[in-house]
């Protein structure tokens, strides 16, 4: 009898098993009993099958002595055993291993065929913890894994491989941004108008807090409204989120923004606080984009002076911030400026409140035409970047009692960019394709039928 005919009949009998098991506890029976009783028979056929397949790629063995790249020769040393954990539940493989005396190089044939990547999980699993953990704490990823799929992976195993996953998609980015940097990257994409919003969330590594700066790219479109009018609104958005300084984030942000078709855009419209670091960003990269200091922030600063001059009367603070903001909204920033300067009888607290204001009014009076802007339809506030901080970095980095290292930090923030801005499937295709690439000229002897 050979393999195959053995594993048809072992699956026969599985099959008959179940439904003599089902019909003499047909009485009692629902359908979660039955449900549950053909998920796990279905699991042990999965499995059956998957050991079947392997054990017709034989063990790997191709010569007593192969060359080795070193120009000694590599000898076969014997055959050892290997457990992975697989979507179909364990499988046991036996491996034939090679080793070089004058090197020290070790290859082991049938793993490089099957793209085993050196550890006890098959990248089905692989992929299906690092998107849990993409989502979750470690440890709520290892047990969401394990409820779902039946896979028992420890915390610590589900830390380590998503965040090999997340170094693998980091140095895909990279790439990506020193191509960016250097050649530029071209783009199909033709949007008539390319927002570009900046910001910053900090976050608590175990040596203290530090910024992550955050991107987000995004192009629009018109729709009507509830009232029947027209608007633009956020289309396809993209993030970019580095846990680093402005000089690693930059690149980064210049790779997406070229990939969303940056070049080819009619109108590029940036968006981001007063942070200093923002703008010299927009100046050094994005020169010619329409700069426009969110509304929100820029209100703020306005209340804060508001809140200060009339701390015990909510009314005249309202009506005074209220004043201010129609000045704003209408682009009279040097008027505004004008009044405050002119302010008298101030205590020390309001007039050094008065004077930060001043300044900040100061620094980015050409980015607060807000009458132009909204005349031309753009967006003046920074919402969509705002909501990114929170999705991409808040939600999954900022739980309590939550510390990161900087490099664990920096992958999870890379599996988060890959799942929120779409890539996440392409990611394993392109890798899966290139381990298929590497592995073409690998023809191993398989094992007779």
């Amino acid at each position: 009898m050979n393999a195959r005919t053995h594993i048809i009949l072992e699956i026969t009998e599985l099959t008959n098993r179940l439904f003599e098991e089902t019909e003499t506890g047909r009485d009692k029976a629902n359908l979660h009993d039955l449900e549950d009783a053909t998920s796990k028979a279905a699991s042990r056929i999965a499995q059956i099958l998957l050991e079947g397949m392997l054990d017709e790629f034989g063990d790997g063995y191709c010569d007593s002595r192969i060359p080795c790249k070193c120009g000694g020769k590599l000898r076969f040393v014997g055959r050892r055993e290997l457990t992975i954990t697989t979507i179909c539940g364990e499988v046991h493989l036996k491996r034939a291993y090679y080793h070089c005396k004058r090197c020290g190089a070790s290859w082991v044939p049938l793993d490089e065929r099957l793209g085993l990547s050196g550890c006890d999980f098959s990248e089905g699993v692989v992929e299906k913890i690092s998107y849990c953990c993409a989502e979750l704490p470690f440890e709520s990823a290892s047990e969401m894994m394990e409820r779902l799929t039946g896979i028992a992976i420890s915390t610590k195993e589900a830390q380590i491989l998503s965040e090999g996953i997340g170094r693998e998609m980091g140095k895909e980015l990279e790439i990506r941004a020193e191509v960016a940097m250097k050649d530029g990257i071209d783009s199909d994409s033709r949007p008539e108008r390319l927002y570009v919003a900046i910001d910053g969330v900090m976050l608590q590594d175990r040596d203290g807090w530090h910024e992550v700066e955050v991107g987000s790219v995004y192009d629009t479109v018109k729709v009507t409204n509830a009232r029947g009018e027209e608007e633009e609104v956020a289309n396809t958005v993209t993030h970019v989120a580095v846990r680093g300084t402005p000089d690693d984030f930059t690149p980064q942000l210049c790779a997406e923004t070229q990939v969303r078709g940056e070049e080819h855009a009619k109108e590029i419209i940036a968006l981001g606080d007063g942070a200093f670091w923002i703008w010299n960003i927009v100046n050094s990269y994005f020169p010619e984009a329409v700069q426009i200091i969110d509304w929100y922030h820029a209100s703020e600063h306005v209340w804060s002076l508001g809140r200060v001059l009339y701390e015990d009367d909510e009314q005249r603070c309202r009506d005074w911030v209220d004043q201010g903001l129609e000045l704003l909204k209408e682009g009279k920033v040097e008027e505004l400026i004008s009044r405050l300067k002119t302010m008298e009888g101030l205590c020390d607290e309001a007039a050094s409140e008065r004077d930060r204001l001043v300044k900040y009014l100061e620094d980015n009076r050409n980015r607060m035409r807000y009458d132009e802007y909204l005349a031309r339809g753009y967006h003046i506030g920074s919402g969509v970047v705002e909501s990114a901080c929170k999705n991409v970095v808040q939600i999954r980095h900022k739980r309590p009692g939550m510390r990161w290292s900087t490099a664990g930090a920096q992958e999870v923030l890379n599996l988060r960019v890959f799942l929120l801005n779409g890539r996440w499937d392409r990611f394993w295709r392109e890798r899966r394709g290139k381990a298929l690439s590497r592995n073409q000229g690998l023809a191993l002897p398989g094992k007779a039928a």
